[in-house]
Formats: C-alpha cells, sequence, structure tokens
C-alpha cells in the first residue's frame, strides 16, 4: 500500500510522521507533478521493495562523521534503518556512527550508511550497517515494539 498526503509549503512534515505518509505533495496539486509522483511510486506498489517495516519514531541522534558531532532527531527508523532531520554535510556512501536510545532502551549504536539526502527538506536515510551486530538490538526493539 501507498500512502500519498497533500501539504501546504511551509508546514511542518514532522507532524505527519505517525501516519506513515510515503509520499507527500505540495498543495495546490500540480496534475503533472502528481502523475509525475505517482508514475514514480507505483512500482513500490507492485514490488514492495521495502523489506522492513517503518516505524515512525521520533528520538534525539547523535551522529558521528568524519570525526565530527552532529545531532538530528529521527523521522522514522526500521530494522533496516532510519530517516532524519540533521545537518550534515555528507555525500551518498558515506559511513557514520549513531547513536540514539528508544523507549525502555540503554544507548544504542550502530555503523551506518548515507543511501538518500533531501538537501532542501534536511533529511536524510540512513541505511544499518548489515554487518554491524549492534544492529541486532534496533532489529528486536522493533519486533517487539510491532508486536505488542
Amino acid at each position: 500500500m501507498m500512502l500519498y498526503g497533500i501539504y501546504s509549503p511551509g508546514e511542518d512534515l514532522r507532524r505527519f510522521s505517525p501516519y506513515a505518509i510515503n509520499v507527500m505533495m505540495n498543495d495546490p496539486l500540480d496534475r503533472q507533478a502528481a502523475l509525475k509522483t505517482v508514475r514514480s511510486t507505483h512500482l513500490l506498489v507492485l514490488h514492495e521493495f521495502r523489506r522492513y517495516v517503518r516505524v515512525p519514531m521520533i528520538t534525539e541522534v547523535k551522529i558521528d562523521y568524519e570525526h565530527d558531532r552532529f545531532s538530528g532527531h529521527s523521522i522514522e527508523i526500521s530494522g533496516g534503518g532510519m530517516s532524519l532531520q540533521a545537518q550534515l554535510p555528507a555525500k551518498l556512501g558515506n559511513v557514520t556512527e549513531i547513536s540514539f536510545s528508544l523507549p525502555g532502551t540503554k544507548l544504542l549504536s550502530c555503523n551506518t550508511i548515507v543511501s538518500w539526502i533531501d538537501s532542501a527538506e534536511g533529511t536524510l536515510g540512513l541505511r544499518f550497517d548489515p554487518e554491524d551486530k549492534r544492529r541486532v538490538e534496533i532489529k528486536n526493539w522493533i519486533e517487539d515494539y510491532l508486536e505488542d
């Protein structure tokens, strides 16, 4: 299933994160832009490339990147990675280490790889390094959370 949302420019998109909306489009809708968005996302519906359920979760995230520390906050988290709001001078494919807490957990850390960047929105996607064994704790928390 694909959820589309419509928002007015200047709105804080974080308020929509509890609804797990996949794509947000600007109001007023432009027919060509809307068609382009639907065409570019329909394959996700047909093939569902996501392997992990995304959980809307806002928590502070510390990011270690090239010997500097940055702060941000998560938007969504899954067993495969997280999206977050942060001002980070990274490029696609860069490696970072993040630390954060989830409700009822100690501080969690994991190596990540930058998988997408939206400079205009100040958001980015981090994929958890599959070789990092610390990722298991995050996956276990999400599985427990979804079972409750």
